[in-house]
Formats: C-alpha cells, sequence, structure tokens
C-alpha cells in the first residue's frame, strides 16, 4: 500500500514540473572529498513479466532501476491510458427461420347425387310357368297360352271355302233363346274390316227350299253359289244390310257343295280368343276379339 502511495506522489510532482528533454539539476553545491562519485554499473537487462489480470483497462508493466546512490533518479512514465478499448465480444444476432407452411392441395370434392331408389318391375317371361288350368285344350300341339273356358265341344260340322273367305257351320255352337239351330263363322281375306263375323243360322231343313247352287254372278269359270244355310245367308233372304255383305264379300265358291266335317271342336280362352279345329282337315282357326283370325301354328292330334 505504501509502495502504490509513493508512485502516485512521483506522478503528481512529475506531471507538474516543466517536461524537458535533458537531465534535471537536482542541487548545486561544490563538491567535497568525502563525496563519493556514483558509479554506474551496468545491472543486467530485466525482461518484463506478463502478468495476466482480469480488468477492463491495459496495464503498462513499468521498468524500475535500481541505483545504489544517496538519491534517486525518476523518470517520469506516463500513466497507462484510461480509454477504454473495445473488447471484441461475441454477440449472438437473432436469426429468424420462417415457419414452413404447408401448401394448399385443391381437393377435388364430387357432387353428391340423390339416391337412387330401385323399383322392381315385372317383366314378361318368355317360357311362363305351367298354369294350372280347370279344363285342357284338346286337339292343339303344343297347346296354346292361357286356359280354355270349357273342354273341347266335337261335334259334325260343315265347311266350304269361297274366293275371298271361308264359311263354317257349328250346330249349337252357342246356346242361346234366340232360337237358331246353330252358328255359322264367316272368314273374310280381302283385307276389310271385320275379318270375320258370326251369324246364327235360321235355315230349317225339309221345310225351306234348299236354294239353286246356280247363280248368275256364279255362272261359268267353274264357280257355285252355296245353298241351304250358307245360300240362305249368302243371298240375303232375310233383308239384313249386314248379311248383303257377305255376298259381295266372299264371291262364288270353287266348289259346288259343302264339305261335311265328322270333328269339329271348339274352346274358348278366358281373353275370349275362339279356337275352331277342323280336326278331319288337321287346321286350327284362331279368332281374336278384336276381329281378326289366322292359322294356329301348331301340330293337331287325331280325334280319339
Amino acid at each position: 500500500m505504501r509502495i502504490v502511495l509513493g508512485l502516485i506522489v512521483l506522478l503528481c510532482a512529475a506531471c507538474a514540473s516543466r517536461p524537458t528533454d535533458g537531465p534535471v539539476l537536482l542541487e548545486d553545491r561544490p563538491m567535497d572529498d568525502r563525496d563519493v562519485m556514483p558509479t554506474l554499473v551496468e545491472l543486467p537487462q530485466l525482461r518484463p513479466t506478463a502478468v495476466a489480470a482480469v480488468t477492463s483497462e491495459r496495464v503498462s508493466p513499468l521498468q524500475v532501476v535500481t541505483v545504489q546512490a544517496d538519491y534517486v533518479i525518476v523518470t517520469p512514465t506516463l500513466p497507462p491510458s484510461k480509454t477504454p478499448t473495445n473488447t471484441p465480444t461475441n454477440t449472438v444476432s437473432p436469426t429468424f427461420s420462417p415457419t414452413p407452411t404447408l401448401p394448399i392441395t385443391a381437393t377435388a370434392t364430387f357432387p353428391t347425387f340423390p339416391t337412387a331408389i330401385l323399383t322392381p318391375t315385372i317383366n314378361i317371361v318368355s317360357n311362363p310357368i305351367p298354369q294350372i288350368c280347370l279344363s285342357q285344350w284338346q286337339y292343339i300341339q303344343p297347346p296354346p297360352q292361357g286356359c280354355p273356358l270349357n273342354p273341347a265341344n266335337v261335334n259334325r260340322g260343315v265347311y266350304q271355302e269361297f274366293q275371298r273367305g271361308l264359311m263354317i257351320w257349328l250346330p249349337n255352337a252357342v246356346s242361346d233363346s234366340s232360337g237358331f239351330t246353330g252358328q255359322i263363322y264367316v272368314l273374310y281375306n280381302d283385307g276389310l274390316a271385320p275379318f270375320w263375323t258370326r251369324f246364327g243360322d235360321t235355315f230349317v231343313s225339309g221345310v225351306e227350299n234348299d236354294g239353286d247352287r246356280t247363280s248368275e254372278e256364279c255362272r261359268g269359270d267353274g264357280l257355285w253359289a252355296p245353298y241351304r244355310g250358307f245360300g240362305k245367308l249368302w243371298r240375303n233372304l232375310t233383308n239384313n244390310p249386314s248379311q248383303s255383305l257377305v255376298r259381295s264379300r266372299l264371291g262364288c265358291s270353287p266348289d259346288d257343295l259343302e264339305n261335311t266335317l265328322q270333328g269339329v271342336s271348339l274352346q274358348y280362352r278366358d281373353d275370349g280368343t275362339i279356337f275352331i279345329t277342323l280336326v278331319d282337315l288337321n287346321r286350327t282357326y284362331q279368332l281374336t276379339p278384336g276381329g281378326g283370325w289366322q292359322l294356329y301354328a301348331g301340330t293337331l292330334l287325331p280325334l280319339p
């Protein structure tokens, strides 16, 4: 502590004196024999040793020369600069790292449609399940679809062809109170409607004249006029306007006599269709309620 105070006093004295470029005379007196001249001794050069100290100022080492003398020559030295020295420090600068953002991906959205409701539909089966019928088809193979309303009614009948159609007679084909002895079916093939017509037979055999097979309209060329029940209807002897069309639509017959058949079958289907089977001729006529007719494409069975 004393050494530090001494240094401070010396520094203050040095700062108060005027600086010179040469030596300074401290005292002027005559020398005495007792005075001993100072002898300069070369001392070994001291190397300064750097001492690491934790301080905010830079400290310069002082070179102290020890001389054996009655006085001390002090060489003033400028004190160390008190100017703070910037010490480089590592400053951590905040860095901004952008947060990755999720890319916007377009999502395909399908439109919502109403739920379809399936409604069952009934289709017509090409090969329907065999139907259980109370009555069976007879003399027709393969049997028609549907069920017959009645068993086959087989009787004797009469058949005759004409230029533009044919006639079929059936005894008591339809039971009614008209008193007809039979029914006459007239089938036309002249392309005009109606395509078939049914008339009641009013001819009474043995009471009425059978009629003349010859006629001015059918004279020559192998043509004949019908007689008996067919002739009465053909000549329109009852003066029925609808019957007057039979002659003009059918024309004359190439046969001089009608054909008597031993077996004629008549059956009705539940939809009103009539099946007339000429068993002797292996032929069936199908008459629809709408007025049309056609030959049924099937194989007929023989009579039992």
